[in-house]
């Protein structure tokens, strides 16, 4: 499939949705609603990658995920064309789209923070229970943890105030 992606790569700017796609976020839009099927099919993208793979009907929608990231999904298939029916599923959808596509960059930044040696990170749960924590955190409970008859709440206090001093 490496020639088929090259050929999507060389040929992209000929995506009759694409100009849709950057006019109305969360809006579905066809590929016919682009161009007609048959002007499509004279092109190098439908030649050279949509026909090789077997697609002959794309649907999609660009999602706004924060103010400098848009990202655009689609769905194709083989066959006749996406229905209005279906694309007011996939405009019910992406709402829930975009939350699962921010959710997950949210995800990869908290994974980051949870090796990263510069952060520290606490979970704790409902009832004040410590659910996680990171290595430096762990570290500096080591430190800054009373003496074997304190609290526990003595004890993240105190992590607290050195956190604090070490940050100012």
């Amino acid at each position: 499939y490496s020639n088929v992606f090259a050929a999507f790569q060389l040929f992209v700017t000929q995506h009759p949705a694409i100009p849709l796609a950057m006019a109305e976020s969360g809006k579905p839009f066809r590929l016919t609603d682009g161009a007609p099927r048959s002007d499509f099919e004279k092109t190098g993208l439908y030649n050279e990658y949509f026909r090789p793979i077997g697609i002959a009907a794309q649907m999609g929608m660009s999602l706004p995920l924060t103010n400098e990231l848009t990202v655009c999904c689609a769905v194709a298939r083989g066959g006749r064309d996406f229905t209005e029916r279906e694309r007011s599923m996939l405009e019910l959808a992406a709402p829930h789209l975009a939350n699962a596509l921010r959710n997950s960059l949210n995800f990869r930044r908290l994974a980051s923070a949870l090796v990263s040696a510069r952060s520290g990170v606490v979970v704790f749960g409902p009832a004040g229970d410590l659910r996680y924590m990171n290595a430096l955190v762990d570290d500096l409970l080591k430190r800054y943890r009373p003496s074997a008859g304190g609290s526990r709440e003595a004890g993240i206090a105190g992590f607290v105030s050195a956190i604090t001093e070490e940050s100012a």
